[in-house]
């Protein structure tokens, strides 16, 4: 792995040593971050939010027992609660918030924790089979419905544990249920499951590393292979010894040794930067430039626009209108990342610079990229029109995988 890898890995351990995944991965996320292909323990967000929720849990229940509270009740506003507290983060565009905090996560929890208390009688297996296959049909539509690129969480995860609740609640009940999710197949992936989702993000990842491109079908399900023997191998040893292991405390003890060297193990590797002295001199040379940080080797506050900001944001020293000689930067955020080489190469005093990340430098022609309207883009075409009629040279450049079949558009005007 390379240096900047490495010291993602180590950081990604060190956190998930504390619990805190999710979190790390929620600070993280931005324009520039690196792709959840390069990240091996990025599934570990989930375990997380689970880890916490799990520390809270106790508490919430001694509440319920010393005020003598009816727990559906109190169960249900929380879930309610951390169901709308979600909602309104999506709904407002801090859908990283959403998706990794584990306030806004709780309710899927806390409804497993509702349907446990809820006093509930028993059902008849033909009424009980239909709410399973109610139940069960809600998790597979969505799972048809190719909610990969959608927003997440979304209705699809309200329509997840609303399924889910009706296929446990009547599931022992229906023998449709017990013959089919009770069998011996099924009942066995369910226990490997657990082991099968910590080794089926790490190969894929590494194999793409590896790879260094898209897996190919035969490669992808030589990894689901390798993460099923995995996953089985660790069941078997390590999962089925722990539960006939009556002793505990040394476990405990062991565990939570192994735990605090693998977490300092990993906040090791991540103060070292990814220890770039294992590798050649040279290959250290070359790989240096992975140091490189957007934020202040090429950000330029006022000239860059982001997402959110407005086009009347532009700062005037972003606009060398007095000058004919002034060579004009136009497009997204590719072309800023241009603006320190031409500074260094022309001078800081004849670089207008016209970039908002999702905006091409296009006259009048095609879609801004999604969630850009064309107001916002269109705001800036105008500036790069009106702004410097007699520059010498304009500079476009732009991601088009959007709007044309070229991967990239450059092109200049004397």
């Amino acid at each position: 792995m390379t240096p900047s890898l490495f010291e993602a890995l180590g950081k990604q351990v060190a956190a998930a040593a504390l619990f805190l995944p999710n979190l790390l991965f929620w600070t993280e996320t931005g324009y520039f971050d690196l792709a959840a292909s390069t990240k091996p323990l990025l599934h570990l967000w989930s375990l997380g939010v689970e880890e916490q929720f799990y520390l809270v849990w106790p508490v919430l229940m001694l509440i319920g027992v010393r005020f003598r509270l009816r727990m559906e009740w109190m169960l249900l506003a929380i879930t309610l609660l951390s169901l709308l507290h979600c909602w309104s983060l999506s709904h407002f565009g801090h859908t990283s918030a959403a998706f990794y905090s584990p306030l806004a996560r709780a309710w899927e929890l806390s409804a497993g924790g509702l349907l446990a208390v809820m006093r509930t009688g028993s059902a008849k297996s033909a009424n009980s089979t239909i709410f399973v296959i109610v139940g069960v049909s809600m998790i597979a539509l969505v799972a048809f419905l190719g909610i990969g690129q959608a927003a997440w969480p979304n209705k699809f995860a309200l329509a997840i544990v609303a399924g889910s609740m009706l296929a446990i609640r009547y599931g022992a009940t229906s023998r449709l249920a017990t013959r089919t999710l009770g069998s011996g197949l099924m009942v066995f992936l369910g226990r490997i499951s657990y082991p099968l989702y910590l080794w089926h993000w790490p190969i894929l990842v590494f194999a793409y590393i590896k790879n260094g491109t898209t897996l190919a079908p035969w490669q992808a399900s030589a990894c689901l292979v390798a993460s099923i023997c995995l996953a089985i191998l660790t069941y078997l040893a390590v999962e089925v010894p722990l539960k006939k292991h009556l002793r505990l405390s040394p476990l405990a003890r062991g565990a939570v040794a192994s735990l605090a060297v693998v977490g300092l193990a990993g906040f090791s590797i991540a103060f070292a930067h990814g220890i770039p002295s294992r590798l050649p001199d040279a290959l250290q040379a070359a790989l240096a430039y992975e140091r490189y940080d957007f934020k202040t080797d090429a950000y330029n506050p006022g000239c860059w626009l982001g997402n959110e900001e407005d086009t009347s944001k532009l700062l005037p020293v972003c606009l060398k209108t007095n000058r004919n000689d002034a060579i004009v930067i136009w497009g997204d955020s590719h072309a800023a990342r241009l603006s320190p080489g031409l500074r260094e190469v022309f001078g800081s005093e004849r670089i207008s610079q016209l970039t908002r990340n999702g905006c091409a430098p296009l006259l009048g022609l095609g879609e801004p990229v999604v969630g850009m309207s064309r107001r916002q883009c269109g705001g800036l075409r105008a500036n790069s029109e009106t702004s410097c009629p007699d520059c010498h040279l304009i500079w476009c450049l732009a991601e088009l995988s959007e709007r044309l079949e070229d991967r990239l558009s450059v092109c200049s005007h004397a």
